[in-house]
């Protein structure tokens, strides 16, 4: 597979827990996910933007006033009833959708302390430095950067529909698959904001009766792994030494004594 590249950032980081770090290093996988397994319910949602039981008068009034009053108060009905239809199908399939799909979720930063907490077990945990490497074609070259807002993403408001069904232009007739996945994939709630996420996409390649896969990476994308600044000694001897057979750097988390903030020093040995 070649992922082309969307970015100019030479790395990611991935926050992980102690035992997931261990299987990591030691498999040489990383684990991408199906949206259902992601700790957001309100991930991977997008809207039509089209209420047809509570607009159902505004379009009988467009209808009308575009020239198309030849059509019986039954046909505008029966329309309205197939539109309503294809909205619910909509929103019933998004589930069997987000089963496919299989994702990897990175961040920009390894020292924000709420995603040590969250997803590094309480600063117990490790975060992976994963290098973009053109001469490899890692995935990490196809990231694609998480945007937040306010509001559920909207493929098009009613305006725009209408427009676009009874003229034939306006944004319904160019928007493209590829944005209409975005809107879906790359955005979350501005509550997350704190996370920076990136994220990478695929299809899911095996039917192993799993909402995940284990996915193989090249040791070379490993350039450096930070130790939580609560990871116990046996923990942080066991990472150091898979680092060994990975030539990556290791780095120990300390807390900044001035500030709320982590400092990273160098383990040159155990």
């Amino acid at each position: 597979m070649v992922f082309e590249p969307k970015h100019d950032r030479p790395y990611f980081f991935k926050y992980t827990s102690f035992d997931a770090a261990l299987f990591v290093l030691s498999n040489y996988t990383l684990r991408w996910s199906s949206p259902l397994l992601f700790n957001d319910p309100f991930d991977f949602q997008i809207r039509l933007g089209l209420n047809f039981e509570d607009d159902e008068e505004y379009y009988v009034k467009k209808f009308c006033e575009l020239s198309l009053s030849q059509l019986t108060e039954k046909d505008i009905s029966s329309y309205l009833t197939k539109m309503q239809a294809m909205g619910n199908w909509f929103d019933k399939d998004e589930d069997e959708q987000n089963k496919e799909y299989r994702i990897l979720c990175l961040a920009e930063r390894n020292d924000n302390i709420l995603m040590w907490s969250h997803y590094s077990d309480n600063h117990r945990g490790v975060v992976l430095k994963l290098k973009c490497i053109p001469e490899l074609d890692t995935p990490t070259l196809a990231a694609k950067k998480v945007k937040y807002q306010e509001s559920v993403p909207v493929i098009y408001t009613r305006e725009e529909w209408m427009e676009s069904l009874l003229t034939g232009k306006g944004r319904l007739s160019r928007i493209s698959d590829e944005e209409i996945f975005a809107l879906k994939t790359l955005t979350k709630s501005i509550i997350w904001k704190y996370e920076e996420e990136w994220r990478i996409f695929s299809k899911k390649s095996q039917d192993n009766g799993q909402l995940y896969e284990d996915v193989p990476f090249y040791p070379e994308e490993i350039e450096a792994i930070y130790l939580g600044c609560c990871m116990i000694e046996e923990n942080k001897k066991k990472i150091f030494d898979l680092a060994r057979n990975l030539n990556a750097k290791v780095y120990q988390a300390k807390k900044d004594k001035n500030k709320y903030a982590l400092n990273f020093e160098e383990i040159v040995g155990f």
